[in-house]
């Protein structure tokens, strides 16, 4: 059948539709609860325009020795319904032992496995990053604010449960992630 036929008789061939993207945000996610307020910059005296902005606020602290300590920071200067989460696991697990010290490879294979699976997300404007640093994990999450709480546990929730799909499944994907690993530190000599 040529493309014409096809063309004039479209009913014949089944249409595919993307899936939907559960992380655009909604109507009301787009919306700014609080406006900022407007500051004339010309009107504010010197010691005014110097005043360092407020840090944000703890809501909770467990102390020391304990689990969490939470900050939270409004958005009062851009008026944008955007917000980040940083997670950041401590342990001193990770130099325990050179096979744990592997770290570069897991977080390029797991970043590498991810991008498939958070494509949607950030087709909605929403990021996220990991880290595996000396003193523990990081997690960093961005975009709006309307879904980025479940984006944040859909990324955290496939990290944890996949860990066995996050390393590399082959020798010749291992060797790239080796050889990636050899071009940064040879960089920094």
């Amino acid at each position: 059948m040529s493309s014409l036929m096809r063309w004039k008789n479209p009913g014949s061939f089944p249409l595919f539709y993307p899936r939907q993207n559960i992380f655009i945000p909604s109507e009301k996610g787009l919306k700014v609860n609080k406006k900022p307020k407007k500051v004339d910059q010309k009107a504010l005296t010197f010691e005014e325009k110097i005043k360092p902005i407020p840090p944000p606020t703890i809501i909770r602290d467990d102390g020391d020795e304990g689990r969490w300590t939470v900050h939270f920071k409004e958005d009062d200067r851009f008026g944008k319904p955007k917000a980040f989460l940083i997670f950041q696991l401590l342990t001193d697990e990770l130099y325990s032992s050179p096979t744990k010290q592997c770290r570069y490879a897991y977080q390029q294979s797991a970043g590498d496995k991810m991008n498939e699976e958070t494509y949607d997300a950030r087709l909605a404007g929403l990021t996220y990053d990991s880290q595996v640093l000396p003193r523990g994990v990081r997690l960093t999450f961005g975009g709006y604010n309307d879904k980025l709480g479940s984006f944040a546990a859909y990324v955290s929730s496939k990290l944890a449960r996949n860990l066995d799909d996050s390393l590399p499944k082959d020798e010749e994907e291992f060797e790239r992630y080796k050889d990636n690993l050899l071009r940064a530190l040879s960089l920094l000599t």
